[in-house]
């Protein structure tokens, strides 16, 4: 084997070294999904800072907005909340599904390199030597066009592996979406591996997640038949799951709005900018054949960007939907949270005075003590002894 092949090898063989470390990895762990107590362990301590800070945000004593430096604000309150919801976020998305979408990606990352090999080594066999027709040192240079055959030979072989590879999980890849909610057909499934769609499964993963744990919450509520500090707890966590929902829904329709809609129509307009320009070449009297190949191939880029601008649009409606529905209930949870804690506060007031009024009625006084006038007494005494020896 020739110093080119050799490091082909060593390439291929850190590939697949790579590729076994990411499967160890991720074989019990990232496509299995998480479960309840886990969410919880990671998410709990999460929210209830982030319940601290929206109590302090509610509070009449902290001002909208002051010239005090580092002094606490409403506006500051909220953006440390959005922060610690975007630490629960990352959390609740996590998924199964995430788990074989990133199997998946690195498998086709995999496929692309070893069809840029092919590649090479295609352009190599332009120029290299028969097998025959070399020396020892000529072969340990320079790949021969055999020695090249069967490097594309095998790099073709893993290309069909790592697809039955990929198929596979693809399989595996809609179960768990289906855990989540989202259920889709196997001719779904390569639109849904699409980085634009990301968005979608995390939401469907947080939604999915959440539910879970609001039972968990409910079963905390009820085992302690609403103990008051429980009670609080539970209502105010799930306004702030009701945030980061919210939340993830808004920053989605962003996303669509000011990132992938505006990138689709700049690739159309650079396709129908190539149709212009290949319609003008062909009037100038340029290769027709190639050009009217180019503008089919450019209609085609249009076809497929209105087709994905149509599919993101409808995600884009479905989402907005939800996200109204989302912010009636946020606005329900919150004054449900204010209802509580006003509620409770109240019982504390009653409590207190109650306590207070108990205490005031058990104060006794001590007896009072007759007055005796001893003093006035004595000096009567003193005065009528004096008169007495004058006398």
């Amino acid at each position: 084997m020739n110093l080119q092949g050799a490091a082909d090898q060593a390439g291929r063989l850190i590939e697949a070294v790579q590729r076994q470390a990411r499967d160890l990895r991720g074989r019990n762990s990232d496509t299995e999904e998480p479960s309840v107590s886990a969410l919880w362990k990671d998410v709990s301590p999460a929210l209830e800072k982030a319940l601290a800070v929206y109590d302090r945000q509610e509070s009449p004593e902290i001002p909208e907005r002051t010239w005090v430096p580092w002094r606490e604000t409403k506006k500051s309150c909220q953006q440390d909340i959005e922060e610690i919801l975007d630490t629960v976020l990352a959390v609740l998305g996590t998924c199964g599904a995430a788990g074989y979408r990133t199997r998946i990606r690195n498998l086709q990352a995999d496929n692309t390199e070893s069809q840029t090999r092919i590649t090479r080594y295609r352009e190599q066999m332009l120029s290299s030597p028969a097998e025959n027709s070399q020396n020892f040192v000529e072969g340990l240079l320079v790949q021969s066009k055999e020695n090249l055959t069967d490097c594309i030979a095998d790099e073709t072989d893993r290309i069909a592996e790592r697809n039955r590879q990929i198929e596979d999980l693809k399989a595996g890849f809609r179960e768990h979406l289906q855990h989540i909610g989202l259920d889709i057909s196997p001719e779904q499934a390569d639109s849904f591996l699409l980085p634009v769609v990301d968005d979608v499964i995390s939401m469907a993963a947080v939604i999915s997640n959440i539910g879970r744990i609001t039972e968990q919450l409910q079963g905390l509520v009820d085992a302690s038949i609403e103990a008051p500090a429980e009670a609080k707890r539970y209502y105010g966590m799930y306004v702030l799951l009701v945030f980061a929902v919210d939340r993830l829904q808004t920053h989605f329709l962003s996303e669509i709005d000011e990132l992938f809609l505006h990138r689709i129509a700049r690739h159309e307009k650079e396709a129908a900018l190539h149709i212009a320009d290949a319609e003008a070449q062909i009037r100038s009297g340029g290769p027709r054949e190639q050009l009217a190949a180019n503008i089919s191939g450019n209609h085609r880029t249009i076809e497929a960007c209105r087709l994905l601008a149509g599919r993101l649009r409808d995600y884009r409606r479905a989402i907005l939907d939800d996200n109204r529905k989302v912010r009636v209930l946020e606005a329900a949870t919150i004054n449900t949270y204010r209802t509580v804690c006003l509620s409770l506060n109240v019982a504390e007031l009653i409590g207190f005075c109650d306590a207070a009024f108990r205490a005031l009625r058990e104060l006794r006084l001590p007896p009072l003590r007759l007055f005796q006038g001893i003093q006035l007494t004595e000096e009567m005494q003193k005065l009528a002894e004096r008169v007495a020896f004058e006398e």
